[in-house]
């Protein structure tokens, strides 16, 4: 019987140094899938705003929602609790303080980019923001009680309705830098965390990502269509 004969330590080193240049090849690569992944459930998530979006605008005249009603119990426009909220009949109602965008510590939502991360130091962030001029008077927006009429905005299939975020204590997007709150601080930057790009829902509830240099700012974008609904 021939005798088996065993790796020696120099073959042994050669086949592990072939594995691992085959991971550092294929590791790019799969971390590259897993983010289209998680991307694509991000615009499947903006797709679902914006058919809840769709159906309160039906039931509601083509009136938007405000920000807030200042009712008793009031409702806010991110709010999913059962009692203050006005898009969760079309989306989620639930009996815990959730909001939608809001990724938290303490109360987890679906309604969040599963690529998002709270960042070190803080107990929450929003993920998801509203366009700044759609509630803000001074730029031709609602005030805080109030809300716009959808057959107000000049050209909904241009103009940027909703967008990705990552702030603390906010959820509306910059309309001066998409990369920083600069000149505003109420407001906030838009956030690429999608290998560059960022996911954004347009006036006529359509959805699409972008990359940083395809987002207009100030001056350039401060009258621009994509950023103000009524010029």
């Amino acid at each position: 019987m021939q005798k088996r004969k065993n790796f020696t330590l120099i073959e042994l080193l050669v086949v592990i140094a072939v594995i691992a240049i085959l991971a550092g090849m294929l590791l790019p690569a799969l971390n590259k899938a897993r983010e289209k992944g998680k991307q694509a459930a991000c615009i499947s998530l903006f797709k679902q705003f914006g058919y809840a979006f769709r159906m309160y605008l039906d039931d509601n005249k083509d009136w938007l929602p405000p920000i807030r009603d200042y009712g008793s119990p009031e409702k806010f426009l991110f709010s999913l609790e059962e009692r203050s909220t006005f898009l969760g009949p079309y989306l989620m109602k639930t009996t815990k303080n959730q909001h939608i965008g809001l990724l938290s510590n303490s109360l987890p939502t679906k309604f969040v980019c599963p690529s998002a991360s709270i960042p070190s130091g803080w107990t929450q962030t929003y993920t998801y923001a509203i366009n700044n001029h759609f509630y803000n008077v001074g730029l031709g927006g609602a005030d805080a009680g109030k809300s716009l009429r959808y057959t107000s905005f000049k050209k909904p299939s241009v103009t940027l309705f909703m967008g990705e975020v990552q702030m603390e204590n906010n959820f509306q997007i910059n309309y001066f830098n998409p990369l920083t709150s600069a000149g505003n601080a109420s407001a906030l930057p838009m956030y690429f965390r999608h290998s560059g790009s960022s996911v954004v829902l347009h006036g006529d509830m359509h959805v699409r990502s972008y990359v940083y240099r395809d987002i207009p700012f100030r001056p350039g974008g401060y009258l621009n269509l994509f950023w103000w609904p009524n010029p």
